[in-house]
């Protein structure tokens, strides 16, 4: 018994836990708070899915950032509802997600109203179902419209065309739907006759009840009329003058008779004219029955007769009306107006059928007054069928002067005045062809018909065309869709009007005129140009004087205008002039706001447009650094140098987005771009191990500049795929999807490398840092990596000639010697600067002097502050990940493939403590590539350290015990 008890207590927690959740759910105050609860929660959805359609895509990039507060969403219900609705309606099943909200809602209605809980599994199933249905059905449109469908309907639309083919989706769909309505409405062959037959039954009880509120309307109007002909009086006719109604006259119709004997022994007629609406033609010729005598009989048997055609009432109560009266057989009922004549003349031998009209506006009524004879012509060839009335109105109109019942009708004629319109003839007699033989048609000769070649038509669109019909070009800007460029005011304004001193002008032009002359050198004219900081005076020598001449006089037109320093540019390039530029006593400060606010800026189409500043002629200078492609940058210390490449960063900041640019940092000084830390994971590149983008140490810096090295490398093998030149045309390319990201293409961003103070560079790394500069500036303008070398100490030994010859573009500020100019330059005028800002442009073979923009470090923080708070990537652009030859890192670890002499070089770098290659050198004798890898192994085996640059590696490894502690360690 205790073997039999104790699985029952084993399973005794189990029925109490269902027990208590199905005691929870039978307790009324939870049933009702959880019916609110889902009746409130799929109006939720529903705002949310609704909220979801205007605005998921601005919505879709914010997604990422759920749990960061500053980033607001365009959804009606917030983060919640942008995910909840990314997730049900695009990533699920689109339109047909609104199913989830009408169930929920219908299952806490249900809940609240206490229904049975198999309706409400039934209506989650059929929801379901349909919603599947819904999502496949949409995913027929594009995939630019993929929300509709949302991606599991896209994905089983297009796995379903796969096997099946559009067609067959189609009626997949439609199978579908005819079960859902078979099964859901439990329709069947039996109950789709019973309801046809209740819909016969019910239609023809609806005619039998306005046939008989008709009847009544009939009878009533019946009794009126009666009513109505026993008060008129009677008047008297004359039978036998024959003469045309008085209402002939007045209409176009004539009114005739026809003579009974001209009519056929067998002419018969029916009660049914068909009219139509445009011409008119004439009853020529109507039987009358002889019987008739009285003009009354025939006025109620054709009254009569209309009544049956137009279903008033019926045969039995006219019977009753007009008791045992003789009838008119099957009289049509028209007006008392007019007979229409017909055009054709009537031959007598021929029997005429009645015509076929439709729609009748009028009645016919019969009178004893004979007409005038006039036979209306008819084609041979006709035969006209009887006129067959269609629901003609009724009117019975009796001729204004009332005739008495006992005049008799003349025997030999019959009157008759119908309006009658053109019949539509319904059936043609044509003539009895002759018995000759007809001639069969002589068969003609059989031509030969040459089809046209059709050509096929070649299949131009390929796969990158289809793409781009459905999505449209690629844009990398989508990642950041919503990020917003900085705006201007976050820049200082600066009072910029140039004042112009007449009396500056003009002394400045009288010393330069008396310094030449005192030198025996004429002017023939002299024209100044006030810039911010200088003013260019060009003079026109007189013929015969030398311009070396006046360029000698240089210290001497200083001296005389006691001026910080002069600049003679002889000849000034494209024009005829020599030109001395002079200081201004007052310099005025060139906003970075107004260079970026000028139009020359803000409509350049440039891939890297730069505003550097304001020319002498107060234009704003804008260069593009893709094709510089490189800028060599040298100044003293306090020269505006670090202020110019504030603005060159600036100026790219606020003309390209995120997703275009990225830098590359180097700041030795550690103080002058910390700035840019802000923007790291929207502007900034960094190696993958890296803890801060901007770059202090030298060692990363090396390694940052070879895997500069390897993204160029990499870069020009997508260029080589993609068989094209340049970064422009591969981005372009790409934007057409016509390069498949499987194959390793993606969007290639313009990478900007800066480094400040690169003769600490030299001094520390040497040439380690040279070599990947001068490969990185020989190779990478093509795949779009563009350098900004700036140093304070322009020295041959730090600008070498392969640096320069490789930075085509250079900015020199204020150096204090002509040599140092020349290095920068390669001509003088650097050293004649004034300073603060103004520097020399050489962008090829011109030299253009220009006042730098100011940006100050409190704007360059308010726009690193407006940039980083706003969304951005993970991370910041990560480069290839470097592994130096002196990492060790790539060395196969195996003991095996170590050197003979690897314990012995232990031994030596163990007593010397100084890791190096240059002592195994000397202590074993090696050659240095051997040493080099000797290093390379105990670096791997944890003996030394990481490469240090200059330095030498430390060593890791105390003493000789540790050696060999760590030796049969890895023998283990």
């Amino acid at each position: 018994m205790a073997k039999r008890k104790t699985p029952n207590l084993k399973k005794q927690p189990r029925d109490n836990s269902f027990i208590k959740l199905a005691s929870f759910f039978l307790i009324k105050h939870n049933l009702t708070i959880l019916g609110a609860f889902l009746v409130l929660f799929s109006i939720f959805l529903t705002v949310a899915f609704i909220s979801f359609f205007f605005c998921w895509q601005e919505d879709q990039s914010t997604l990422s950032e759920f749990s960061n507060r500053a980033i607001v969403t365009q959804n009606l219900l917030g983060k919640i509802g942008a995910k909840l609705s990314n997730f049900f309606v695009y990533k699920g099943f689109g339109l047909g997600s609104f199913v989830i909200p009408v169930a929920l809602f219908l299952t806490g209605a249900r809940i609240l109203l206490q229904t049975n809980l198999r309706k409400i599994i039934t209506s989650w199933n059929w929801g379901l179902l349909s919603m599947i249905w819904i999502a496949v059905a949409l995913g027929f449109s594009s995939a630019q419209n993929a929300v509709l469908p949302g991606i599991i309907g896209f994905e089983l639309n297009a796995y379903f065309q796969a096997f099946l083919g559009k067609a067959g989706v189609v009626i997949l769909l439609l199978f579908f739907l005819v079960a859902y309505l078979i099964i859901r409405f439990k329709i069947t062959p039996e109950k789709i006759n019973e309801r046809i037959k209740i819909a016969k039954e019910n239609q023809l009880k609806e005619a039998q009840i306005k046939e008989a509120q008709i009847n009544e309307a009939a009878i009533a109007a019946e009794k009126e009329r009666i009513l109505n002909t026993q008060k008129r009086p009677e008047t008297p006719v004359n039978n036998k003058t024959p003469r045309v109604v008085e209402d002939l006259q007045e209409t176009p119709n004539p009114v005739f008779e026809l003579p009974i004997e001209n009519l056929h022994p067998n002419t018969t007629f029916s009660n049914e004219i068909i009219y139509q609406e445009e011409d008119h033609i004439s009853l020529d010729t109507l039987p009358v029955n002889e019987s008739l005598i009285s003009d009354e009989l025939a006025d109620k048997a054709a009254i009569k007769e209309a009544l049956i055609n137009e279903h008033l009432i019926d045969r039995s109560s006219i019977n009753k009306t007009l008791k045992n009266e003789p009838l008119i057989e099957k009289q049509p009922i028209v007006d008392q107006a007019i007979i229409e004549e017909e055009k054709a003349p009537i031959q007598q031998d021929i029997p005429i059928k009645k015509p076929v009209v439709e729609k009748p506006e009028t009645a016919a009524t019969i009178t004893k007054e004979p007409v005038k004879e006039e036979e209306a012509p008819i084609q041979e060839d006709i035969l006209i069928k009887e006129p067959v009335i269609e629901k003609p109105e009724i009117a019975a109109i009796i001729t204004k002067e009332p005739v008495k019942e006992e005049a008799p009708i003349q025997e030999d004629t019959a009157i008759i005045k119908p309006i009658v319109e053109k019949p539509i003839i319904k059936e043609f007699i044509l003539e009895k062809p002759s018995e000759e033989k007809i001639e069969e048609p002589i068969a003609e000769e059989i031509e030969v018909s040459v089809e046209k070649h059709v050509e096929e038509k070649s299949v131009t669109e390929n796969l990158s065309d289809a793409l781009l019909k459905d999505f449209g070009e690629f844009d990398p800007t989508l990642d950041l869709g919503h990020f917003k460029f900085p705006t201007l005011d976050l820049l200082k304004q600066y009072n910029e009007v140039i004042s112009i001193d007449a009396d500056e002008l003009e002394a400045n032009k009288n010393r330069i005129v008396t310094t030449l002359q005192n030198y025996k050198i004429g002017i023939s004219d002299i024209k100044a140009t006030v810039g911010p900081t200088i003013t260019l005076y060009e003079i026109v020598p007189n013929a015969g004087v030398r311009i070396s001449k006046i360029k000698n006089l240089e210290d001497d037109i200083a001296l005389s205008l006691s001026a910080l320093g002069i600049r003679i540019i002889a000849p000034i390039p494209g024009k005829g002039t020599i030109g001395i530029e002079v200081p201004n006593q007052k310099s005025t400060i060139v906003s970075m706001h107004s260079a970026i606010a000028s139009q020359k800026f803000q409509d350049s189409e440039m891939e890297l447009p730069i505003a550097l500043g304001k020319t002498i002629a107060n234009e704003t200078l804008v260069v593009d650094l893709a094709k510089m492609p490189h800028l060599l940058m040298a100044g003293a210390t306090g020269q505006g140098k670090s202020v110019g490449l504030n603005a060159v960063l600036t100026s790219l900041l606020y003309k390209k987005h995120p997703a275009e640019v990225k830098f590359v940092l180097v700041d030795p000084k550690k103080v002058e771009l910390t700035l840019f830390n802000k923007i790291e994971r929207h502007y900034l590149a960094k190696l993958p191990d890296s803890e801060e983008a901007i770059i202090t140490d030298t060692t990363k810096v090396v390694h940052t500049l070879n895997s500069l090295c390897m993204e160029m490398d990499a870069r020009y093998d997508l260029l080589k795929n993609a068989m094209v030149r340049n970064i422009k045309e591969y981005n372009v390319k790409f934007k057409a999807r016509k390069l498949n990201p499987e194959n390793g293409h993606k969007f290639l961003p313009y990478i900007v490398l800066v480094i400040d103070e690169f003769a600490d560079l030299i001094m520390t790394a040497g040439k380690e840092v040279e070599t990947p500069i001068a490969r990185l500036a020989q190779l990478a303008r093509a795949i779009g990596i563009h350098l900004i070398v700036a140093t304070q100490r322009p020295s041959v030994n730090v600008i070498t000639g392969i640096i320069k010859a490789n930075f085509p573009a250079r900015i020199a500020f204020r150096v204090t010697s002509k040599i140092d100019s020349r290095t920068i330059l390669d001509a003088p005028g650097a050293d004649q600067l004034i300073g603060r800002g103004d520097m020399l442009y050489s962008g090829g073979n011109e030299l253009i002097r220009v006042q730098c923009a100011f940006v100050d470090t409190p704007e360059v923080e308010k726009i690193t502050d407006f940039i980083g708070s706003q969304r951005a990537y993970p991370s910041a652009y990560l480069l290839p990940e470097y592994v130096g030859e002196e990492s060790g890192t790539n060395v196969d670890v195996d003991i095996a493939d170590r050197d003979k002499l690897f314990k012995n070089a232990a031994e030596v770098i163990i007593t010397a403590q100084q890791g190096s290659a240059s002592l195994l050198q000397r202590k074993l004798k090696l050659g240095y590539n051997r040493a080099g890898r000797i290093i390379d192994q105990l670096e791997a085996a944890g003996i030394v350290g990481p490469f240090e640059g200059s330095k030498a590696r430390m060593v890791l490894v105390p003493d000789f015990i540790a050696l060999e502690q760590l030796l049969e360690n890895e023998k283990k």
